[in-house]
C-alpha cells in the first residue's frame, strides 16, 4: 500500500485537485468581469488566492510523486536567472499577499538549467520567508566562478533544517514539502540546498553549477 500511497495515489490526488482547481479558476475569472468595479471584486481576488493555494497543493503532490518514481527528465537549456528569480517572486507575493514585508530581487547572472523547475524551486522559498517575514525579504542572484547561487533572505524567526519527504514536522500548516521539493531541484542541477543565519536573517541558498 504505501508505495501505491507515495505515488500513483498522489499522482491522481494531483491531478483532480488540478482539474477542479483549473475549472473553478475559468468560472471565477468569467465572474470577475461582471464584478470589476464593484464591492464583490474584493471577494473575488480572496477567491482567486484561494484557488492558487489549492493549484499549489496538487502542484507539490505532484512533483512529490514524480520525485519519488525517480524518473525525472530534467529539459535543459540557457537561462537568464535573474529573469527566473523575478517570475518565481511574483507569483509568490501574489499567492501570499502579506502587507507590510518587502520583497526585492537583485543580482545577475546566467546558467544552464532546467529554468522551470529552478522557478518552483524559488517559489517554495521566497514563499516560506514571506510567510514567517517581519518586513524583509531578499532574493539574490550570483554567477560566480562557474557556479550559481540564489539565495533568499529574510528577517523572520528561523528556518528548520531541510528534512526528507514525507517528513512529519512540528509546523501546524502546509504539507512540508516545499523545502524538500528545493532541495531536491538542487540535487537534480547537481548542487545542493544551505541554511544559515546571521543576526536577525537567515538565508536560504540553492546552488549548481552554472554550465
Amino acid at each position: 500500500m504505501e508505495p501505491y500511497l507515495r505515488t500513483t495515489f498522489l499522482e491522481r490526488l494531483a491531478h483532480d485537485l488540478r482539474g477542479a482547481t483549473s475549472t473553478g479558476a475559468g468560472a471565477l475569472d468569467e465572474l470577475s468581469e461582471q464584478l470589476r468595479g464593484t464591492d464583490g471584486e474584493l471577494f473575488a481576488q480572496i477567491a482567486r488566492r484561494s484557488l492558487a493555494r489549492v493549484l499549489r497543493i496538487s502542484t507539490s503532490l505532484g512533483d512529490a510523486a514524480e520525485l519519488e518514481r525517480g524518473a525525472v527528465a530534467l529539459q535543459t537549456a540557457d537561462a537568464d536567472l535573474l529573469e527566473v528569480a523575478n517570475a518565481a517572486a511574483e507569483g509568490a507575493r501574489a499567492l501570499e499577499n502579506r502587507r507590510g514585508v518587502g520583497l526585492t530581487v537583485g543580482g545577475a547572472g546566467r546558467a544552464r538549467c532546467d529554468a522551470a523547475r529552478i522557478k518552483r524551486a524559488i517559489f517554495e522559498l521566497v514563499s516560506n520567508a514571506i510567510r514567517v517575514a517581519r518586513t524583509t525579504v531578499r532574493i539574490d542572484v550570483r554567477v560566480e566562478s562557474n557556479r550559481a547561487t540564489i539565495t533568499v533572505d529574510d528577517d523572520g524567526p528561523g528556518c528548520p533544517p531541510a528534512a526528507a519527504r514525507f517528513t512529519p514536522t512540528t509546523e501546524r500548516r502546509g504539507l512540508g514539502l516545499g523545502l524538500p521539493l528545493a532541495v531536491e531541484i538542487a540535487a537534480l542541477h547537481g548542487g545542493s540546498l544551505e541554511i544559515t543565519r546571521k543576526a536577525e536573517f537567515t538565508s536560504v541558498s540553492i546552488s549548481f553549477p552554472a554550465t
